[in-house]
């Protein structure tokens, strides 16, 4: 670009310092109308060159504070802040999601160490401390969680993970912390751990068999086998814990009998199956009600002893096949009725429920 300024202005003058030249000169009276002309020329120029960096440094203003509130915005949404801590100042600054974690408003002032201390539950001040002189003696990046209290009451969780910047001759100058309120994943993963807890005091009670099992396959994908993953107390106590062990090396006799067959189809279709079905294979000699159901690449599987309801069946079926064997064997007619009633409990009918031999040679005989 050709030069604009006088000859005793540099072309390599910062703007500032080119103007504070022509200002300079200009103090002076031009001596000739052509060092008028000039003089003003470049002036005008230099004043172009100033509002252009003016322009320029709004802009980057402008930058600056959309890259700031889009951090905000951003601090808020994931309820994260950060601050930083000179360890030769020993001053705080915090960044706008930080006073938000702690419930303030940049209004309250400069925060500090013993400042943020004090919001912190007690028992975890001398943790914090023991951490970040650990991280400024070995300058390595840190992490540790700090129970606070807002000014309104609540106790939230946060936790911080940091970094200690060095100066040129390796001295710890500064901690940088980007500090997250983990409150509710907190509370949420509590709430699971109860929840877990109370199901396991739950299933353990069972009086029934409780287990879950997982899909052992093949290269090709296809069910081979099952593992156990879990089971309840009614199982345990009889047999041991069966967590990670094989069902077909444990239960060979499933595949004999079909179940291990619905066992791979329960898993396969999701559609669950509650049947009833005898079992005389390994420890087991008796009648259960299982339901299965699918969980995962797997099953639950719920198993009642109904081995005493079959007997009682039995026993009902062959008490009812003797008494109809004793009537069948009498030559006079025996019939048997049930009153049929109306909504006011008057008879209104009665219905057959039993017949002998000689009370159905009759009818057919009629």
């Amino acid at each position: 670009m050709e030069n604009i300024l006088p000859a005793n202005v540099p072309a390599s003058s910062s703007p500032a310092t080119a103007w504070e030249q022509l200002k300079h000169r200009a103090s002076a009276p031009p001596t000739s109308l052509a060092e008028a002309q000039e003089l003003l020329t470049a002036l005008l120029a230099q004043q172009e060159v100033l509002l252009e960096e003016n322009r320029h440094l709004h802009t980057v203003q402008q930058t600056l504070a959309t890259s700031e509130a889009r951090l905000q915005a951003a601090e808020a949404i994931a309820h994260l802040g950060s601050y930083e801590l000179d360890l030769r100042s020993g001053a705080v600054q915090f960044s706008a999601g930080m006073y938000q974690l702690f419930g303030e408003t940049p209004q309250m002032g400069t925060p500090s160490v013993a400042w943020m201390d004090s919001r912190t539950h007690p028992d975890d001040v001398p943790t914090i401390r023991r951490i970040l002189a650990q991280a400024r003696r070995n300058r390595q990046p840190y992490w540790y969680s700090r129970r606070i209290r807002r000014p309104d009451g609540q106790w939230r969780n946060l936790v911080s993970h940091g970094r200690v910047v060095c100066d040129a001759a390796g001295t710890a100058i500064r901690l940088e912390s980007v500090v997250e309120d983990q409150t509710e994943a907190r509370d949420a993963a509590q709430e699971l751990l109860t929840a877990k807890e109370q199901l396991q005091v739950s299933l353990d009670n069972s009086l029934y068999v409780v287990q879950a099992f997982k899909a052992v396959r093949d290269d090709n994908g296809h069910i081979v086998d099952f593992t156990w993953v879990y089971a309840n107390k009614a199982w345990t106590d009889r047999y041991g814990e069966p967590v990670g062990k094989s069902l077909l090396t444990e239960n060979p006799g499933v595949v004999v009998n079909g179940l291990f067959e619905q066992f791979v189809q329960v898993t396969h279709t999701g559609v669950p199956v509650d049947h009833e079905h005898y079992y005389s294979h390994e420890q087991f000699d008796g009648w259960f009600h299982q339901t299965l159901v699918k969980m995962g690449d797997g099953f639950v599987m719920h198993t009642e002893d109904i081995n005493a309801r079959k007997q009682a069946e039995q026993q009902l079926q062959a008490s009812r096949e003797l008494l109809q064997a004793t009537l069948d064997s009498s030559p006079s007619m025996v019939q048997v009725f049930e009153a049929v009633r109306d909504e006011q409990g008057e008879i209104v009918d009665f219905r057959w429920i039993l017949n002998n031999q000689a009370a159905g040679r009759t009818s057919t005989a009629t």
